[in-house]
């Protein structure tokens, strides 16, 4: 046994550096994504109302697809820690702008009066929507450049563990925050407190660049050094800003991928968006204006309860997965246990399991699922890691968000008005059970090339 944990949590000295860059960079992003992901839905339910999400995210993908050919463009012509530098800064500095006007009696929540045409909420979602794609999309990019398959084996468990470490700390902090009426904090208006995550969310991601900067001055030059640097020297050349979607569309390795997280996060976006229901019901008053620092204490409430379960399956598990079952066969746990969850809820049938299934799917989706997949692009070029991962990763998630979205509308309008709660329902089933079946397919071609790349020892190119 003691030799078992041994090989399960030591690592060298180079990968300890790799784990202190990309672990504490992670835990700052993941920090302020927490705060950001749910402050997002109570903002837009507060000032915009809550039967308009579906169609903010459909619109969200066609406004962001320019800053995602824009990328493509940059990649060409930046390193990735230099993107992920800038990225962090720009996102830091445009959520201080916009808790400025977060709290101003006309434009922000100060006013209570709901109506779609009140431009800041849609920009403020927007805003928020870009934290998956460019933030979470350029780290992954950058950790998949600086390491080895087996140096992702070792190292990418703990590195998702930093991560949960300061998303239930800053959960369950901004929790207590909104709902504690203890003197320190009684003073301090609920919108205020609003405003006061926002900028702390800000300040986190602009230690970002100033923590990498140091670091890549300070260790040697081994600690950024990954894969396809000990494979062969390759050099990317600037092909223009279609090269991610024509990489996407022409490598059916890239495309597999790509169908893997479209359609989990379909699938988790389907399940979210009738947890928001929920909590917003539940957080309304009789006037049908919902109460904001509550609202937002309940989304915090349950995120710290995903990060917490993330946190102990990223610690004791994710490693474990990665070292002894293998990337081959470790990409089948979260479709399967999907699987399993749902049927739960085709048997029983109760709504409140929406809640616990986002949770465990969520945490799973963080800890298992995302380091399992993103070591999947280790074994590729340049080209692809750099150019089609992150189309891959924008495209797949906006068009996830769109379509689960898109879903959520005709299934809540049409199909209830025509066939009442039993058609929505079976239509719901139907659903989820089409996504998990297609993403068991596209899971064992994946698995299938990637074990073949291994074992051949060779780069997977466009």
């Amino acid at each position: 046994m003691n030799q078992l944990f041994i090989k399960n949590f030591s690592l060298d000295s180079l990968q300890k550096s790799k784990l202190l860059v990309g672990g504490f960079i992670f835990f700052l992003i993941i920090s302020a994504y927490t705060i950001a992901q749910e402050l997002k839905y109570s903002v837009f339910a507060m000032i915009i109302g809550i039967e308009y999400i579906p169609i903010a995210k459909i619109m969200t993908f066609v406004i962001l697809l320019p800053a995602i050919l824009l990328d493509a463009w940059l990649v060409d012509r930046f390193k990735r820690h230099q993107l992920l530098m800038a990225y962090t800064f720009f996102f830091g500095v445009c959520g201080l702008i916009f808790s400025f006007f977060l709290t101003h009696n006309v434009i922000g929540i100060e006013n209570t009066q709901v109506s779609k045409y009140r431009l800041f909420g849609w920009l403020f979602l927007i805003y928020q929507e870009g934290y998956a794609p460019f933030l979470l999309g350029i780290f992954w990019s950058f950790m998949n450049s600086i390491n080895s398959p087996a140096d992702a084996a070792k190292t990418y468990g703990f590195t998702v563990s930093c991560s949960k470490i300061g998303g239930l700390l800053v959960a369950f902090s901004a929790y207590f925050f909104l709902t504690n009426n203890a003197e320190i904090v009684s003073y301090i208006k609920p919108n205020t407190k609003i405003t006061l995550l926002l900028i702390l969310a800000s300040l986190a991601l602009l230690l970002v660049p100033i923590f990498l900067n140091a670091m890549m001055k300070k260790l040697d030059s081994k600690v950024f050094t990954g894969f396809n640097t000990n494979i062969k020297k390759e050099k990317v050349k600037k092909t223009g800003i279609w090269i991610g979607f024509q990489l996407l569309l022409k490598n059916r390795y890239v495309f597999g991928i790509f169908l893997m997280i479209f359609l989990g996060d379909t699938l988790v976006e389907v399940i979210n968006y009738q947890r928001l229901l929920t909590i917003i019901k539940d957080s309304t008053s009789g006037n049908s204006i919902p109460n904001l620092a509550n609202m937002a204490a309940k989304m915090y409430l349950q995120i710290s309860y995903m990060h917490a379960l993330g946190l102990i399956i990223s610690f004791f598990l994710t490693n474990s997965i990665m070292r002894f079952i293998g990337t081959r066969f470790s990409v089948f746990i979260t479709p399967v246990l999907a699987s399993f969850f749902l049927l739960t809820y085709f048997i029983t049938g109760f709504d409140f399991l929406f809640a616990w299934l986002y949770i465990i799917l969520k945490a799973m989706t963080y800890t298992i699922n995302t380091p399992i997949r993103e070591s999947l692009y280790i074994v590729t070029s340049k080209d692809i890691q750099f150019k089609a991962k992150f189309t891959v990763d924008a495209m797949s998630l906006k068009l996830a968000r769109s379509s689960g979205h898109l879903f959520n509308h005709f299934n809540t309008t049409t199909i209830s008005n025509l066939y009442g709660a039993t058609g929505n329902a079976l239509a719901s089933n139907i659903f989820f059970s089409s996504l998990l079946v297609t993403w068991l397919v596209s899971t064992y071609f994946v698995s299938s090339i990637y074990h073949k790349a291994i074992k051949e020892n060779k780069v997977i190119s466009g």
